[in-house]
């Protein structure tokens, strides 16, 4: 599609500053591309160190051919930030046994710290999955273990449903479903639910359990 006259010049006048009928999902480290989709804002986009920025450009009220950055309103880190996943290890390696009904414990935390109030954050970010293993040493067909992500000691949607069905030194389950928010200084922690319902002994032992957190560095507006 041809630009009009106002691209034209525009164009023109950025010389040696590629030009692209689209917004650029990616683009090499240090370049700089003006994007002139039809029916969209023009943007000038420039990757700097990793990050992409771009600023749109809007038509100046007091001069109909001149096109200016207006960064007050629309200069801000494109639609992706830098984001990294963390894990929160927690265990607990003793016995937790029931013949009928549901028993609750608080997960540790490392080396055996006997911790049940989980870890205080440091900064904001979303909790997006929760995975467990551990040992069934005794099975029941109508049970499950469960181990509910908590926030400041509150259960949350997100859990991994694992099966007690058979005895086995290697069972698991996992889930990045119900992901939640937190705030710097919420603490994150994790609680184990033994249920069985046909009056046998379900017994389970050697609960490692992981937490995977995103955090996201950038900020939306600048």
């Amino acid at each position: 599609m041809g630009m009009n006259a106002i691209e034209r010049r525009l164009s023109n006048r950025l010389g040696d500053i590629p030009t692209r009928e689209f917004y650029p999902a990616d683009m090499p480290d240090g370049q700089t591309i003006f994007a002139m989709p039809k029916n969209k804002p023009m943007r000038l986009y420039k990757k700097f160190k990793g990050l992409k920025w771009f600023v749109n450009m809007t038509r100046d009220k007091t001069d109909a051919d001149t096109l200016q950055g207006n960064p007050a309103s629309s200069f801000a880190v494109a639609s992706h930030y830098h984001l990294s996943y963390v894990t929160l290890p927690f265990g607990y390696d003793a016995e937790i046994s029931i013949d009928d009904s549901t028993v609750t414990v608080d997960a540790y935390t490392v080396g055996g710290v006997s911790n049940t109030n989980g870890y205080k954050m440091l900064r904001a970010g979303t909790v997006t999955g929760i995975s467990i293993q551990y040992r069934c040493t005794s099975a029941t067909t109508n049970g499950s273990l469960k181990a509910y992500v908590q926030k400041n000691k509150v259960n949350q949607s997100m859990y991994a449903n694992g099966a007690v069905s058979s005895v086995s030194d290697d069972l698991g389950a996992s889930t990045t479903s119900d992901p939640f928010t937190f705030a710097a200084g919420d603490r994150i922690n994790v609680e184990l639910q033994l249920s069985e319902g046909d009056m046998d002994q379900v017994k389970v032992e050697d609960i490692a359990i992981l937490v995977e957190v995103q955090l996201a560095t950038g900020t939306e507006t600048v």
